[in-house]
């Protein structure tokens, strides 16, 4: 996630300023899509996918990213801390 900074990081990336008084809780929801071929024929299909709702208390001075991510199990949301070198580090309940 980290190497979409360029001229279309808009599309990735949408900060907000949360504070850290209280617990964050994160969901993600995603509209399902397909593709067809000029004939009409559905060539792939990405359904809807609504994840588990992540929490978790942030703390001052830090910086997250958060990521959904679809698999054959479904879809989820990962939480990542921003380490001070750039790294990050997925946050587990």
């Amino acid at each position: 996630m980290g190497d979409q900074n360029g001229i279309l990081a808009k599309a990735f990336y949408k900060e907000f300023a949360v504070p850290s008084t209280s617990a964050l809780r994160i969901q993600s929801n995603l509209i399902g899509m397909a593709n067809f071929s000029p004939s009409g024929q559905a060539v792939s299909y990405s359904p809807r996918c609504s994840s588990k709702e992540f929490s978790f208390q942030p703390e001052a001075g830090k910086d997250y990213e958060v990521a959904s991510i679809v698999n054959q199990q479904g879809c989820a949301v990962v939480v990542f801390e921003v380490q001070a070198n750039g790294e990050i580090k997925p946050i587990t309940r």
